[in-house]
């Protein structure tokens, strides 16, 4: 009856935890719904992801196409002292020290049960002593890495990794969701600069007032002081 007892205990302590990351993916839903500034998504999502999978600190890196390298976006749960050192800080795709690197030129989860055991791994926050990190993938596009660290050894189970992979797609539809906000947006300025550019010249009756109307569009444009 007692071993009975624990079973159940464990089962309803299971099933309650479940609940509440599911509680959690669907607040991350509504918060990709309802908030399209991307600091203010990744912000939420690192920090509900931590909560979620019972961590003590999260991190997204963003992938730099340009430069082939992951850099560091953005974090929660680190002291003050060394979320200031975090800024600038990157890695090589590829690269297998620091492990983001890693995950991202493989695009697969890795998981560090003693981070003290595995060489690759390089000291930013002492306390750490185990942490998990999943690619954020868009249709197969290399967005990201989230991370997640514990200051307890063997923190993370297998179920936790499926579930920081879910909000590892949550982020992923929040940066895409982002990126075709901010296009429609220029988009949207282009058209009405096009607009008031016909407006403008329709209304002139000489060349030299079409010309002048026509350099003034251009250069508020381009974001320029003067044309030519």
């Amino acid at each position: 009856q007692l071993g009975g007892a624990v079973a159940n205990a464990r089962l309803h302590a299971d099933t309650r935890r479940q609940a509440t990351q599911l509680g959690l993916l669907y607040d991350a839903g509504l918060t990709i719904n309802r908030e399209l500034d991307p600091r203010v998504q990744l912000e939420f999502l690192c920090k509900i992801a931590m909560t979620a999978v019972q961590a003590d600190r999260a991190e997204f890196f963003r992938c730099d196409v340009a430069g082939n390298q992951m850099r560091f976006e953005i974090s929660t749960g680190y002291s003050e002292e060394i979320q200031k050192a975090l800024p600038g800080l990157t890695f090589p795709v590829g690269e297998e020290r620091g492990l983001v690197g890693w995950v991202a030129q493989n695009r697969l989860p890795l998981y560090l049960s003693d981070v003290s055991a595995d060489p690759r791994w390089i000291t930013i926050d002492s306390e750490i002593r185990s942490a998990l990190w999943v690619p954020v993938l868009h249709e197969k596009e290399l967005l990201g890495t989230l991370g997640v660290s514990s200051v307890r050894v063997n923190a993370f189970t297998p179920h936790d990794e499926r579930l920081l992979i879910s909000f590892a797609n949550q982020v992923a539809v929040a940066m895409e969701n982002a990126r075709l906000y901010t296009q429609s947006q220029q988009n949207l300025t282009r058209v009405r600069n096009l607009y008031e550019l016909s407006t403008e010249i329709l209304a002139t009756t000489t060349t030299e007032e079409t010309a002048r109307v026509v350099v003034q569009q251009v250069v508020r444009a381009a974001g320029a002081h003067s044309a030519m």
